[in-house]
């Protein structure tokens, strides 16, 4: 499998990080993640030039924003891109017990919500 290389303001950047940030790229190998920050574009450039200098293709979730792909493009230039987001999505579809646990606790809580809610 290729790396995937998301942004801070992805919404699988949460998912994967249990984190929120700014200035701030993933990329997740194999199950591993590695964050990075940056300063500026030209950090943020080279960073992720070196963080991907010996892998032909990248995994990139293509919902982003077109200038940003295009910019992407260049910078990757002789690597192969490749839409990762249904990946990402099927990540995100299956949940584990702790998730399982919290969506019980938030049902919960919205149904004493609603009932209040009758009452008034």
């Amino acid at each position: 499998m290729w790396p995937i290389l998301l942004f801070s303001d992805d919404v699988n950047f949460l998912y994967l990080t249990k984190r929120t940030a700014e200035n701030a790229f993933l990329i997740f190998r194999e199950g591993k993640k590695k964050i990075y920050t940056f300063k500026d574009r030209k950090e943020l450039e080279r960073k992720i030039l070196k963080a991907l200098k010996n892998d032909k293709a990248v995994g990139v979730n293509f919902n982003i924003q077109h200038k940003r792909f295009l910019r992407l493009k260049k910078l990757l230039k002789g690597k192969r891109l490749y839409d990762a987001s249904a990946y990402l999505n099927k990540l995100r579809s299956v949940k584990n017990e702790r998730e399982l646990n919290l969506l019980k606790k938030h049902q919960k809580l919205l149904m004493k919500f609603f009932q209040k809610f009758r009452e008034c």
